[in-house]
């Protein structure tokens, strides 16, 4: 009759990952194994290997909780309190998982050990399934439908994920935060910055546009020449 096991998968791997973050990828399995009160044989037994039981542990829960809520949106409510959301989330998901992806690219593994190559990289899943969100939020009049050629938004949503990404990064890279805005800030800003670029314009907001866009435009695509609303006189010199 074979014993229950005592110690979970789960347990295992939740040990490995808080030592290989405390101590690096190289931490040896004995402090692994005494951690959860097993032997190193032990736990190769369960994973194989050293390596499959480092990856199993480091490696990003895929899909993400964020993007596999994607799915189900965006709803009807205002883009600006939708993206901030959507933000705050992912923000969430780089702050937890940024130590466990640092220590994974220390550890030297092959990327097609830590990923399968016979499919699309997650991240680049990630990147697409924002970039469809977009897109379906253009479709509900949410976003300027006009905003990207071809309403294909992968290149806002690669820009997104990376001022998100890169704040979470130069905090981890740096051990420390030399950020002058909060977090909370942070979201606030760049949620802020993406409605505004995305946001659908009236017609009377697009002539004003291009005015300020041409300069001296009247809104059609003709030039005008300035009037005086358009300079300064010049200051004639006092006579000495």
């Amino acid at each position: 009759m074979t014993r229950p096991r005592t110690v979970s998968d789960e347990a295992i791997l939740a040990a490995a990952r808080s030592c290989a973050v405390e101590r690096g990828p190289a931490v040896p399995l004995d402090v692994i194994a005494n951690r959860v009160g097993l032997t190193s044989p032990a736990l190769l037994k369960r994973f194989g290997t050293r390596q499959e039981l480092m990856i199993a542990a480091l490696r990003p829960i895929d899909p993400p909780a964020w993007v596999a809520e994607l799915a189900d949106g965006p709803d009807d409510r205002p883009l600006a309190v939708q993206l901030r959301e959507l933000i705050d989330r992912i923000l969430h998901f780089f702050s937890s998982e940024m130590p466990c992806l640092t220590a994974l690219s220390e550890s030297g593994f092959p990327v097609e050990h830590i990923f399968d190559r016979a499919q699309t990289p997650p991240p680049i899943r990630s990147i697409r399934a924002l970039a469809q969100w977009l897109a379906r939020a253009a479709e509900r009049g949410l976003v300027d439908q006009g905003a990207v050629e071809g309403n294909d938004f992968e290149s806002v949503a690669a820009g997104l994920l990376g001022a998100l990404h890169g704040r979470v990064f130069l905090s981890d890279f740096l051990g420390a935060t030399y950020w002058r805005r909060s977090r909370d800030e942070y979201v606030a800003d760049i949620a802020r910055i993406y409605t505004r670029a995305l946001s659908p314009v009236s017609r009377s907001q697009q002539l004003e546009l291009q005015k300020r866009g041409n300069g001296t435009g009247n809104g059609n695509g003709t030039r005008i020449e300035p009037g005086p609303h358009l300079t300064k006189p010049l200051r004639k010199k006092k006579k000495s």
